[in-house]
């Protein structure tokens, strides 16, 4: 019977390095043949395999550990890699939390290692799992323009199809310029790991693939299930086995450890007052559509609390007191366009009611009291630019008013109580990053009172009541991840404060 091959393989340089590097590594071969963590191979990589592309492609990278190891793994936040903590280990087999013994180079969204696509940043953490073959690696600068995979909350199951892909040699390659995806079928499973069994010929996992990701596909995208830690290798290049299968460490019930290291980023943020003492509240929704609750506790926010879950795929969030009991509930439109209503149920919310449909064209939505009645009505701008307010009817929205036109050029557009009159004003911020306050007037909107500059760069704008006075003030998160609180002191912004203990956004 063949030996299964541990995924963590002795370096294997760049092909580029030059020939007598390439044989050095070659003879090394033979010592580090029970290991498959990857030395510049593609993570899972396919001996046949196919070039990975879309969000499969994004999932993957590469990492370079010192001079002569290599492998594979997957973003799973913005400065966040989860790898296999073999490709670390030392001579010992241990891998202490920490910075990595020597440099590490990670490669993300760069299917074509030739190319210059994507990002090459080094890592300056290592956190590793106490029992399984995994380890964090954090990035010393964040990558915002590569979208990070998911991590999966189901457990596999035996006969379901994953995509492996990696970095790892092929048949013919010791070290490829690009990575390489096949499928794979799950086996037995125990608590941590997963067998897996190629479902053609010509793919294996080899060295290099050590840590790449096994990929699941999901109406709402992929997501991450596990990573490579051993394999038999059969058909890659210097193996004599023609065994293909392999074991997977598995992520889905790592939740709470990743999460206790990397607290998911959040995708959106809204301003309300979800316990009722008159303050506004932060409201948070997480890459995983997890939704969170921070206190104001006078200064700033105290640590979260779940309240819900479910709405990843949600274009538009809003905490708002829709049911007029004095705390906010939450409000949000869904990736098909439906407008949902989440009760605030003294804890947490309650399961979604359907309010409307329709909205996936909208460019804005937001909720506050417009018509004085003690409920939150929604205001949106459509895909003209037109503006129309929503009157809340209990469960229903019957009709609709327009109160104003131009705004498709806004980023920016808030239904808040920015005069202290109990009606709804909006405030938003225009395509040159001016912030600007349009009064309701009754019937409508008033002239619009510049009311601030340079906010183009904000990543989230919020307007709810956070000093307690019964005007609402400015909430934004600046282009470096920092939560600022603006006053209102009657028309005007004159000063900001730090939110200490406010949460950072992807």
């Amino acid at each position: 019977m063949s030996a299964r091959i541990g995924l963590r393989a002795v370096g294997e340089r760049r092909a580029r390095h030059g020939s007598t590097t390439a044989t050095r590594w070659t003879a090394r071969l033979g010592a580090a043949a029970l290991l498959v963590v990857g030395v510049g191979v593609p993570a899972a990589s396919a001996v046949q395999g196919t070039t990975p592309t879309g969000a499969t492609a994004a999932a993957t990278v590469r990492l370079e550990i010192g001079a002569e190891r290599a492998c594979s793994g997957a973003l799973i936040a913005p400065t966040w890699v989860v790898t296999a903590k073999s490709c670390f280990a030392d001579a010992s087999g241990a891998v202490a939390q920490g910075a990595p013994k020597v440099t590490t180079k990670v490669t993300v969204g760069r299917v074509d290692l030739t190319g210059t696509a994507g990002r090459v940043v080094n890592a300056d953490l290592l956190v590793p799992h106490a029992e399984r073959d995994a380890v964090l690696v954090r990035l010393a600068t964040a990558v915002t323009d590569v979208t990070p995979v998911k991590v999966a909350t189901t457990a596999p199951v035996a006969g379901e199809s994953l995509t492996v892909t990696g970095y790892g040699r092929t048949t013919t390659q010791l070290v490829p310029d690009t990575a390489h995806a096949a499928t794979y079928t799950v086996g037995g499973l125990t608590t941590a790991t997963l067998a897996i069994q190629a479902q053609g010929t010509g793919s294996t996992i080899c060295k290099g693939d050590a840590g790449g990701p096994a990929l699941r596909t999901t109406a709402t995208g992929v997501e991450l299930v596990a990573i490579h830690s051993t394999a038999y290798q059969g058909g890659c290049l210097g193996a004599t086995t023609t065994r293909q299968d392999a074991t997977e460490t598995r992520l889905d019930n790592l939740g709470a450890w990743i999460d206790q290291q990397i607290p998911p980023l959040l995708t959106t943020l809204a301003a309300g007052d979800w316990s009722g003492d008159a303050h506004a509240d932060v409201i948070g929704v997480d890459v995983r559509g997890d939704v969170w609750y921070y206190p104001h506790n006078g200064n700033g926010l105290s640590a979260r609390v779940k309240i819900g879950s479910g709405l990843a795929s949600f274009t538009h969030v809003m905490a708002a007191d829709y049911s007029g009991d004095g705390k906010a509930d939450v409000v949000g439109v869904d990736g098909a366009g439906k407008l949902w209503y989440y009760p605030h149920n003294g804890n947490a919310l309650s399961a979604p009611v359907q309010i409307g449909s329709g909205w996936q064209s909208f460019k804005h939505v937001t909720a506050d009291d417009w018509n004085r009645d003690g409920k939150a009505d929604i205001l949106g701008v459509d895909a003209n630019g037109l503006l129309w307010v929503y009157t809340n009817v209990g469960l229903s929205l019957p009709a609709r008013v327009q109160i104003g036109s131009g705004w498709g050029s806004f980023t920016y557009v808030l239904g808040a109580d920015y005069s202290g009159d109990g009606h709804a004003d909006v405030v938003g911020v225009d395509s040159g990053g001016k912030l600007w306050y349009y009064p309701h007037n009754g019937a409508g909107l008033s002239a619009p009172v510049q009311i601030g500059a340079g906010w183009s760069t904000f990543k989230e704008v919020m307007a709810s009541d956070w000093s307690g006075d019964g005007r609402a003030d400015i909430l934004g998160v600046d282009s470096g991840g920092s939560t600022w609180v603006y006053e209102n002191k009657g028309g005007s912004l004159p000063s900001r404060a730090a939110i200490p203990g406010a949460p950072q956004m992807s």
